[in-house]
């Protein structure tokens, strides 16, 4: 299960990207729009699954139209986004789960930025990779196949 995220800008060409991806793959996903939601949106998913009894990933009941209805594994986070940016929603999130014993999600940034200064600030955030843009579905693929066999 996949939470997308990414700048208003940028919406309609990556965001919509992603979108189509999860879509054609076969993920549940979810999208937000600005750090602040993309925290929302994931904390509400977890709380939902510590109340939940019988509530698998697995269970194909569990995907409604390739929307999310499960606790996201895997956060695509774009580092630049208004409200909060990617840094500090990761860092929200690592907090909620620390705080909550929710199940560690991986988050993989995606941006634009590719220099080591941000590569740095985002595995100090918390974020488990690092993707620079334009991603493409290959390596979008390949990133998730990786997550999948328990490694990255």
């Amino acid at each position: 299960m996949k939470l997308f995220t990414d700048r208003p800008s940028e919406q309609p060409i990556n965001l919509r990207v992603l979108e189509i991806f999860a879509k054609k793959a076969g993920h549940a996903y979810s999208a937000a729009h600005n750090g602040q939601e993309a925290v929302n949106v994931y904390e509400r998913f977890a709380e939902q699954e510590e109340h939940a009894t019988d509530n698998s990933e697995s269970d194909p009941s569990n995907v409604n139209n390739n929307k999310l209805t499960v606790k996201p594994d895997v956060i695509l986070m774009d580092i630049n986004m208004p409200v909060m940016d990617g840094f500090e929603a990761t860092r929200a999130i690592r907090r909620f789960e620390n705080f909550s014993g929710a199940r560690r999600a991986t988050i993989v940034a995606v941006t634009g930025l590719g220099d080591v200064s941000a590569q740095e600030q985002a595995f100090a955030s918390g974020m488990d990779l690092f993707l620079t843009k334009p991603v493409n579905m290959k390596e979008v693929t390949a990133v998730l196949s990786r997550l999948r066999g328990g490694g990255f």
